[in-house]
Order: C-alpha cells, then sequence, then structure tokens
C-alpha cells in the first residue's frame, strides 16, 4: 500500500507541473501582491530621477511585454514596443515627467497565468503642458526569470492640465488635501481653503531634521535648488490700514550664494502664529523658487480632501538677496551682512543665518538690524551699533531665535512682518534695510552667510 500511495502522490505532482507549463504557474513561480506592490513602488522614483538600468529591470523583457501606453505620447503600436522603452523614459526624463501614486490596488483574484492585474490614479506633472494632469491606470505584475515585474501599464488623463487651468482662472482653487506646488521662479495664485484644517509645522527632532532636504517632517516635501524653496500662504485680499493676518511659511535655506545653486547644507523652516491651524477661507499662495525648479507638497488634516497640482503663474513681489559680508579686522570674531530691499507696504521678512566657527564657542552676541536711511545703508551699519526701524516703519512684529547647531555651529531665524509701511511723514517708501551680525568672544569665525526675503503681500495682483 506504500508504494501504491507513492506512485499516487508522483503522478499527481507530475500533473501539475505539466498544467503550470501549460496554463497554470506554479506557486513558488508567482508574484506575492506584496511584491506586486513593492514592484510598482519601485518604479514611481526610479521614473522621476532617471534610474534607467532600475526601469529597465522593472518591465518585462519581449516576449512577455505587453505595452507601455501613456496618452498623449505613446498610445498604439508604439506603446507595444519594448525596444524603445528606456529611450522613452529618457525623452521624459528631460522633459521633466514627474509621477505621483495617489492611489493603488491590487485585483483579488490572479489571472489564470498567475499575474495580478492592479490600478492607480495618478498626478502627472511635467514641463510640457499636455502633459500635465490627473491620470487613471492599469497595469499588470507577473513572476519572469528576472522576478516579479510589470508587463503592462496603461495611464490614460481623466482632467488635462488645460481643464485644469480653466478651473484656476474662473476664480480661486481649492486646495486638496495633498497638494502639490510646482514652479521654477517666484509667482502666486489665489486659493481657497473650503474648511477648516490643519497643517504639521513641527520639526521632528534633532539637527537631522533641521538639516533634512527632504523637509521638515513627512507632511512638508520639498524639492529643488536655489538660496530659498517654499511657499507662503497669507489671507487675502488684505484691508488697507489694517493688521495683516500671519501668515503660514514652510521653506529651505540653502547654505549658498547663487540664484539656482545647490548645497547640502541646509535649513528647514517653518512659521505661523497660529501653531498647526489652518483656518477656512480666503488666501493668495506664493511660491518661492530661486531660478530652479521646485516642487512642494503639503499634507493637510481633516476638512480637505483629493488632491491637487498648482501651478502658480500670478505675479509675484520678492526681493531674495544674498547680502554682502564682512568680517571685522579685531581677529575676525564680528562678522555682518546687510543689504537694501524693495519692502512694499504690508508683507513679510524671513532671514537665515549661519556662522560656523574656528573652535567651540567660548560665548557670543549676536543680532539683527532694521534700518531706516533715505537711501541704501553703508555695509558699516549693520553691526551691534545699528538701531531698530521704529515707528517710521508703521506697526510690525519682528521674532529671532539663534539655534545652536553644535559647539562650534550656529543658525539665526528670523520673521519680520509688518504693514502700513512708507505711509508716514518719515516713512521709507517701502524700502530699508534689513541685516545679522554675530559678535563671537574669543574664538575666530571661521564662515559665515545669509539669504533674506522680503515678500509684499499687499499689491495689485491684475
Amino acid at each position: 500500500m506504500r508504494r501504491v500511495a507513492f506512485a499516487a502522490v508522483a503522478v499527481t505532482e507530475a500533473v501539475v507541473s505539466i498544467l503550470g507549463n501549460a496554463a497554470v504557474v506554479a506557486a513558488e513561480e508567482q508574484c506575492k501582491k506584496a511584491e506586486v506592490r513593492e514592484v510598482v513602488q519601485a518604479f514611481i522614483p526610479s521614473y522621476n530621477y532617471g534610474r534607467f538600468r532600475r526601469l529597465d529591470a522593472i518591465f518585462a523583457s519581449e516576449p512577455d511585454f505587453l505595452g507601455y501606453y501613456a496618452a498623449p505620447e505613446r498610445t498604439h503600436e508604439a506603446g507595444e514596443d519594448r525596444s524603445t522603452l528606456i529611450d522613452y523614459f529618457r525623452d521624459r526624463h528631460d522633459a521633466g515627467d514627474r509621477l505621483e501614486l495617489e492611489v493603488f490596488w491590487i485585483q483579488k483574484e490572479r489571472e489564470r497565468d498567475g499575474s495580478f492585474d492592479f490600478y492607480v490614479e495618478l498626478t502627472r506633472d511635467s514641463d510640457e503642458t499636455a502633459a500635465r494632469g490627473y491620470y487613471s491606470g492599469k497595469g499588470n505584475a507577473s513572476h519572469t526569470a528576472a522576478g516579479c515585474v510589470l508587463r503592462l501599464w496603461n495611464m490614460t488623463p481623466t482632467m488635462s492640465s488645460s481643464e485644469e487651468s480653466t478651473a484656476e482662472r474662473a476664480g480661486r482653487v481649492t486646495l486638496g488635501r495633498v497638494t502639490t506646488i510646482v514652479g521654477k521662479s517666484v509667482a502666486s495664485m489665489p486659493v481657497r481653503v473650503p474648511s477648516d484644517t490643519t497643517l504639521d509645522l513641527e520639526p521632528r527632532l534633532g539637527e537631522e531634521t533641521l538639516r533634512d532636504r527632504r523637509g521638515p517632517n513627512e507632511d512638508i516635501r520639498l524639492e529643488g535648488n536655489g538660496r530659498f524653496v517654499g511657499v507662503v500662504l497669507v489671507p487675502d485680499p488684505h484691508e488697507p490700514g489694517s493688521s495683516p493676518q500671519w501668515p503660514i511659511v514652510v521653506g529651505r535655506f540653502s547654505e549658498c550664494e547663487r540664484a539656482g545653486c545647490r548645497s547640502k547644507r541646509v535649513i528647514n523652516y517653518t512659521g505661523s502664529l497660529s501653531g498647526n491651524k489652518v483656518p477656512a477661507g480666503k488666501y493668495r499662495l506664493h511660491l518661492i523658487a530661486d531660478e530652479s525648479r521646485a516642487r512642494i507638497t503639503l499634507r493637510f488634516g481633516s476638512g480637505l480632501s483629493g488632491h491637487r497640482t498648482l501651478h502658480p503663474e500670478g505675479r509675484a513681489f520678492v526681493d531674495l538677496q544674498t547680502p554682502r559680508q564682512s568680517v571685522a579686522n579685531d581677529g575676525k570674531h564680528l562678522w555682518s551682512a546687510g543689504s537694501a530691499y524693495e519692502a512694499g507696504s504690508v508683507g513679510i521678512s524671513i532671514s537665515a543665518t549661519w556662522i560656523k566657527l574656528s573652535a567651540k564657542s567660548q560665548g557670543f552676541n549676536s543680532g539683527l538690524c532694521q534700518l531706516h536711511y533715505p537711501t541704501a545703508p553703508p555695509q558699516e551699519a549693520y553691526g551691534p551699533q545699528c538701531w531698530a526701524l521704529s515707528l517710521a516703519t508703521g506697526s510690525g512684529f519682528m521674532w529671532g531665535s539663534v539655534l545652536p547647531v553644535d559647539d562650534d555651529e550656529f543658525i539665526i531665524l528670523s520673521y519680520f512682518g509688518y504693514h502700513d509701511q512708507g505711509s508716514g511723514p518719515e516713512s521709507v517708501d517701502g524700502r530699508f534695510g534689513f541685516g545679522a551680525w554675530f559678535l563671537s568672544q574669543g574664538v575666530p569665525i571661521q564662515r559665515g552667510g545669509n539669504t533674506t526675503f522680503f515678500l509684499q503681500t499687499a499689491k495689485t495682483w491684475d
């Protein structure tokens, strides 16, 4: 009986093996759902960052490849051609194409060949207007000799960028729970927040958060080069003669001195006097990009829904500078920097200063200068002797903080909100000097730097 039983098992296994070759793939040669999710999640960043070898490995080779379709530029027979796929990805990378996966789900049951169908919803951004928009798609993943790979990707637009632009021109755009802002230069647009919500402005603890190029936390993601990249959300419109409501500011300074520059050393900045609350209402969203493509993603709390990708194109009034700096000749213990800025009548100023000492600090003093001069203040005016800009500039609010990054390294962040600037008899007509200084006690200053911008928030936007 044992021999008969053994023979029966052997025959059964042979039958399964034969069927597997013909129609049903053996279990050990099938993609698991987790593997399908992993390969889709690997595809998105590989596409965005131009990892062409990885893309080649992610997609099945002939004859398993079923197609890659993306309207409007890769359809019909072109989508079926595996030999042109990587060249296509190169072209899309050169065109600034970016995909953001919003929704992903896998069909419950396998196909007869052991593969899984899956469905996606995406936001697509590109330098080419025709390719921008919201997309839905279907794909297929299967196990081959190379592992679990994509055999099919087919995405089509559900709302084109032209339809989105029409909606934007018709009035204020409603922010989504996930809102992505994209652009290459300073710009603005009117937006609305339909109901009270929140935005996490609290950084994760530790120096790595302050220095993380990706942003201060998971709900704020920053991409792009330049001295500053970020967004400012200001209640709009401003009532003349009234105190402005405090804006929400998120962004990142880079410790470099030219437009479009890149530095590994960055300083993340978030600020709002309302904490994490974002009240319902009308706003003007300002994108600050420094002659380099920027992409900022904000994930709001409950009260908002969906995803929006915004491309601000309205006028914005930003004076972004890296002012000339100097170190006094008294043993290089006094560092200062400052410049004259176009401030307008109502607005904000954000400033970041970084100081590196040659050894462990033995103590220091530091300060900020807001100078009222009929003309541009002289360079030597920025220092411990500077005097604060007072009622001549109208009312305002100033905040500053010194952050010790290490025993020999410091960062000074400041925020200045002002209104009715230039309305008094001694006004400077919206132009004044702003600077910072740092006096080290006993230890020479190795290097320093400052970037400051003034954003005018009460201009005519037509």
